[in-house]
């Protein structure tokens, strides 16, 4: 009889053991996959930047500082791509207060007579910032339920037996939360409301209106602030 329960105490602590094992690899393969889509997304605004530099840098006039500060920014975020994650949110973040600082640099001096490029290419910068941080959301979430399954017993001896560490979470600045943009039309976007629009300008004009997530985006975005 104390055979017998003990063997059924062996294989339920076997299986639970196996549980565990299978759950936190797999846990830990969608927070590499949410990292790999996060990575996508940061060589796609890195690479937006230098369209930006190239393509709006003369409309500043003498005023080039913050196109050159937005180069070098670019480049050091480039060459944190291989660093820890505390140390490319860093450089991500300068990067983001670059780029907000370099078109409220292009706001100001182009007033009411904005380009086409100009607009064009604001655009296509806050669609990827909009991407961006519907894309840090879902590995952040990801990433803080892996680690709290890890830290659970027996699932932390597993992950040491395999070297499997705990990851940190992004923290990336968005590049339109301290320079808010002024918007003249509508254009679609995840944003429900715009930073810095004028109230009494936007009147008697059409609300953006939320467009659908990209399909490697999370299932719910966050409204900017």
């Amino acid at each position: 009889m104390y055979v017998v329960v003990i063997l059924i105490l062996v294989l339920g602590l076997v299986a639970y053991v196996g549980l565990n094992y299978r759950s936190l690899v797999e846990h830990r393969a969608e927070v590499d996959e949410k990292r790999a889509r996060l990575d996508e997304h940061l060589k796609r605004r890195q690479e937006l930047v230098t369209r930006l530099v190239d393509g709006l840098s003369g409309e500043l006039g003498n005023g080039r500082e913050p196109a050159d500060a937005l180069a070098s920014a670019r480049r050091q975020a480039g060459d944190a791509a291989a660093l820890s994650v505390k140390e490319r949110s860093a450089a991500e973040s300068a990067l983001s207060e670059s780029i907000g600082r370099f078109f409220r640099a292009l706001q100001d001096r182009a007033g009411e007579a904005e380009s086409e490029n100009f607009a064009r290419l604001r655009d296509e910068m806050i669609a990827v910032e909009d991407d961006l941080i519907l894309t840090q959301e879902a590995y952040n979430r990801v990433a803080y339920s892996y680690n709290a399954q890890h830290r659970v017993f027996p699932t932390r001896l597993i992950a040491d037996k395999l070297k499997l560490p705990t990851t940190d979470e992004f923290e990336i600045e968005d590049a339109f939360a301290k320079y808010p943009l002024k918007l003249k039309r509508t254009m679609p976007s995840k944003r429900t409301s715009f930073p810095g629009m004028d109230d009494d300008k936007g009147k008697g004009k059409a609300k953006a209106e939320p467009v659908s997530e990209p399909e490697s985006g999370p299932e719910s975005g966050s409204e900017k602030a």
